[in-house]
Parts: structure tokens; sequence; C-alpha cells
């Protein structure tokens, strides 16, 4: 991922124990067959948690459909029952969740919802790692960035191969 491209991030989510986010609106373009996010979980005291949280998505008018963990993909329709993309979920590192979204039929109005299915409060926030842009309530593009070059996922990366990151707690160089 090195290549500097800046990608789009959510504002965190804050969710209470059962508590699910409004889903929040991921614009693709009509030539792309695939969608990577991340979601990053957090603890109430802000560290990383490793729990993984009911992961969603809904195309157009369709109903929101729950993200399977990889190998097994999940087909996600339309409001016409059309298949318009398949979806599953993997665990990166500690708190970090690979979403890998098969597009069948680019394009269109995609949303991704997350339920935080803990016992405590915790905070979750979405990365698009591809031409996919996660998009404010307003629908314009978030305006937090992630940068692409680190593995974890961290949006302000401080570490570097000596010492380790305040914020993701990994000792590391850019990817």
């Amino acid at each position: 991922m090195g290549s500097g491209i800046v990608l789009s991030l959510s504002a965190p989510l804050r969710l209470a124990a059962g508590e699910a986010s409004d889903p929040v609106e991921i614009a693709t373009s009509c030539s792309d067959r695939k969608m990577s996010l991340r979601v990053i979980a957090f603890g109430a005291d802000g560290s990383r948690n490793a729990a993984p949280p009911r992961i969603r998505l809904q195309v157009d008018t369709g109903p929101p459909v729950e993200a399977t963990e990889y190998p097994a993909a999940q087909p996600i329709t339309d409001a016409q029952n059309q298949v318009a993309g398949s979806a599953a979920w993997m665990r990166r590192d500690a708190g970090v969740y690979g979403v890998q979204v098969a597009l069948d039929r680019p394009g269109g109005t995609w949303r991704i919802q997350i339920e935080n299915d803990g016992a405590d409060t915790r905070a979750f926030q979405i990365v698009s790692l591809g031409g996919a842009e996660v998009r404010d309530d307003d629908g314009w593009p978030s305006i937090d960035v992630y940068c692409g070059c680190h593995p974890c996922a961290c949006t302000r990366h401080e570490g570097d191969s000596e010492r380790e990151c305040r914020h993701c707690e990994h000792a590391c160089e850019p990817a």
C-alpha cells in the first residue's frame, strides 16, 4: 500500500453495548470491481479491542446483510433481490478487521453499518483502502484521511523501527 494515496476514513462511531450505527454511505465508481475497507474497534478507554463487531452492508434500498468471516462470503442483494456483490471480513490485527466486497454490479449506493455486540461501550472507525469514499452525513467525502502506509491502519502513526507508536503500539516503518 505504500503508494501515498490519501484514503477516506469515517468519524469515530461511539456505540453503547447492543447499539448499531446509522448506515454510513460509501461511494464507489462504476468501474470498481471490489471494495476494500477496514473496521477498527477501540475499547472505551481508546485501546484496541480484539472482539469483532457485527458488520452489515447494504446496496441501494436492499436489505442490510451481515458480512460473514472469511472464507465464507455473504451475497448482498438489492431491493429486487438481485445480487450486487458479496462480502466477507477477516481479522487483520488486534481490533482491525478487513472487509472485502466483490462487486458483481459496480456503482450503486453502498452503506455499511456497525453493531457493537460487546458488553461495553466501544468506538469504531471505518477506513477505505481503495477507490471507494466513506461519506459524511451530508454526503460529502469524509475529511479525515488515512495515508495507507501502515499495515495496522493507524491514522496517526508515530512509530518507527526503534520505538512504538503511542496510538497503535506498533514499532514499524510504513509498509
